[in-house]
C-alpha cells in the first residue's frame, strides 16, 4: 500500500509560513585560518577550517513529523494519558509550515492520520483522534516503525522539508517484533521510553542507528511533555542537513592529520588522497572546526603555491544536494619565513588536546560532534527556543485546561537572541545531548527524593 496521501502545504495568511531560506553560503559558510607564508623547504603546515550554521534569522524549514505511539495494554492508565497530553502540546508548537502524521501500534500498526498540514482545524481533528485512542494487546514496535518510515518515503511533497520520527513506548518489544534491525536510513528517530520497564535497549539502538536520533528515558511521566518539547526545539534549530567538508591536497602537499574534538584521522598511506569530514546536521549559530595538518613539499624559489582546496555540500530539506564553490588555499613560499603561528590555530589545537586527555581516546573517537560547551552556559548550549519550550511544557502539564500555549509566532517574539558563540568552543552536541540528559536528570532527582541519604553521585 502506498502512503502518498500527504497534504500539500497551502499558503496561510500568517508571517510564520514564510521561511527566509538562502542557499549556498546564506545557510552555511566556511572560514579558513592559516599563515600566509611558509619556507621553501619541505615543512609542516597547520590550517583551521570552520563551518558555520548561519540560519535565516526569522524563518525555518518546514517539518514532516511522524509520531509513533504505543497503544499496547502496558500503556493503560497514566502512560497513555501523559502521552496524549504531550501530543496535544506538540500540536500547539507546530506551525502552518509543518505536517504531522500519527501512527499507533500494539499487536499491529495503524495510521491514525496521514501527513496533515497543521492548521487551526487540523489541530482540533488530530487532537480528537488522539484523545479517542484506547489501549489493547501487545507491543509490536517493528510494525509502527515500518509504517512511519513508509509514510515519509512515499511523500509526494518533499522539497525543502525536514523529516523526523518520534517513538513513544513503555513496553517490552514482542518476540515477533525486531525493530532494531529495521534500516532507518537518513531519518532521525527520537525514542522516548516511559518508565523503567520500557525496552531501553531496543529504543536506544533504534535511535543510535538513525540519522541523528536520540533516546530519552522518562521515568517521571509528568515530565514527558518537557522532554518531548526539547526534541522538537532541537529539530526547529536545524539549518542544513548532511553537511560534509571535502579537503583535497594539491601540488604534492600531503595531509597527515585531520582533527576535531571527538574526531581524529591519521592519513598514513593515503596522504595525497582527498579527505571528507561528515558533520551531519548543522544547527543555527553552530560552529564546527577542523584542524588540518599537512606537509607541504620543497620548492626551488619564491612562489605563490596552491596547497589544497576545499568544498562543502549539504541539503536544505528534501533530497537535493547543494555544492559550494571550491575554495583554493595558497601560501607564499619564501626563503625566510618568520611568521608566527596564528593564535586561533594554536587555541584549537590546545582545546582538542585538552578534550582528548579528559575523555580518553576511546570516548574521543566515538563521536564526530563536539562536546566542548561554551563557558558561562550552565545547561550546555541550550537555545532560547529550547528553554521556552521546556518551561511551557511544564506549565501545560500542570494545568493543561487553563494554560494557553503560546503560538509559534509568539515564541519568536519571546525568545531572547542567541548569544554569539565564543571562539574555540563547540556548539551543537549539547542540543542533541540535552534531550537524553533531561530524562536522566529527572531520574536522578526522583532517586534523591526517594532516599535523600543514598548519596547518589549523579555521575553517568
Amino acid at each position: 500500500m502506498m502512503y502518498n496521501d500527504d497534504e500539500p502545504i497551502l499558503k496561510q495568511n500568517t508571517p510564520e509560513e514564510e521561511a527566509d531560506i538562502e542557499l549556498g553560503d546564506g545557510q552555511a559558510e566556511a572560514r579558513i585560518i592559516n599563515k600566509k607564508e611558509a619556507p621553501l623547504e619541505e615543512s609542516p603546515f597547520k590550517v583551521l577550517l570552520e563551518v558555520n550554521g548561519v540560519g535565516s534569522g526569522e524563518g525555518r524549514l518546514g517539518v514532516d513529523l511522524v509520531i509513533i505511539l504505543d497503544t499496547g495494554d502496558t500503556m493503560e492508565g497514566s502512560p497513555i494519558k501523559k502521552a496524549k497530553l504531550s501530543i496535544q502540546f506538540l500540536l500547539q508548537k507546530l506551525s502552518n509550515a509543518d505536517r504531522l502524521s500519527v501512527v499507533t501500534f500494539n499487536k499491529e500498526a495503524d495510521k491514525l492520520c496521514p501527513l496533515r498540514q497543521i492548521t487551526d482545524s487540523s489541530r482540533i481533528e488530530i487532537a480528537n483522534q488522539v484523545n479517542a485512542l484506547e489501549t489493547e494487546s501487545s507491543t509490536n514496535i517493528s510494525a509502527g516503525l515500518k509504517m512511519a518510515l513508509k509514510i515519509l518515503n512515499d511523500r509526494t511533497y518533499t522539497k525543502r522539508r525536514l523529516v523526523a520520527i518520534m517513538l513513544i513506548s513503555n513496553g517490552i518489544e514482542d518476540d515477533e517484533s525486531n525493530a532494531v534491525n529495521i534500516p532507518v536510513g537518513k531519518v532521525p528517530v527520537h525514542t522516548f521510553g516511559l518508565g523503567s520497564d520500557c525496552d531501553q535497549e531496543a529504543l536506544s539502538i533504534i535511535a543510535k542507528k538513525s540519522n541523528g536520533g536520540t533516546f530519552a528515558l522518562v521515568p517521571d511521566l509528568v515530565s514527558l511533555s518537557a522532554v518531548f518539547s526539547t526534541s522538537l526545539a532541537v529539530l526547529f534549530d536545524v539549518v542544513v542537513e548532511d553537511l560534509t567538508l571535502t579537503i583535497t591536497p594539491e601540488n604534492g602537499s600531503k595531509i597527515t592529520e585531520v582533527n576535531r574534538v571527538n574526531y581524529h584521522l591519521q592519513t598514513k598511506g593515503m596522504e595525497t588522497d582527498p579527505v571528507t569530514v561528515a558533520f551531519g546536521a548543522l544547527f543555527k549559530r553552530e560552529t564546527c572546526r577542523v584542524l588540518l595538518k599537512l606537509v607541504i613539499p620543497k620548492v626551488d624559489k619564491r612562489c605563490n603555491s596552491k596547497i589544497f582546496k576545499i568544498q562543502y555540500k549539504f541539503r536544505i530539506g528534501g533530497e537535493e544536494t547543494f555544492m559550494s564553490d571550491e575554495r583554493i588555499i595558497n601560501v607564499i613560499r619564501n626563503a625566510v619565513s618568520g611568521e608566527d603561528e596564528i593564535e586561533e590555530v594554536l587555541a584549537e589545537e590546545r582545546r582538542i588536546r585538552s578534550t582528548y586527555n579528559i575523555q580518553g581516546s576511546e570516548a574521543s573517537h566515538e563521536s564526530q560532534r563536539s562536546v566542548a560547551l561554551p563557558s558561562g552556559i550552565p545547561s550546555g548550549d541550550d537555545t532560547p527556543l529550547m528553554a521556552e519550550y521546556e518551561e511551557q511544557a511544564k506549565s501545560y502539564t500542570l494545568d493543561h485546561e487553563s494554560y494557553v500555549v503560546p503560538t509559534p509566532e509568539e515564541d519568536k517574539n519571546m525568545a531572547s537572541p542567541i548569544p554569539e558563540a565564543p571562539k574555540h568552543k563547540g556548539w551543537g552536541f549539547g542540543r542533541l545531548k540535552k534531550v537524553a540528559d533531561l530524562g536522566y536528570n529527572i531520574a536522578v532527582e526522583k532517586l534523591k527524593e526517594h532516599d535523600p541519604r543514598a548519596g547518589f553521585s549523579g555521575k553517568k
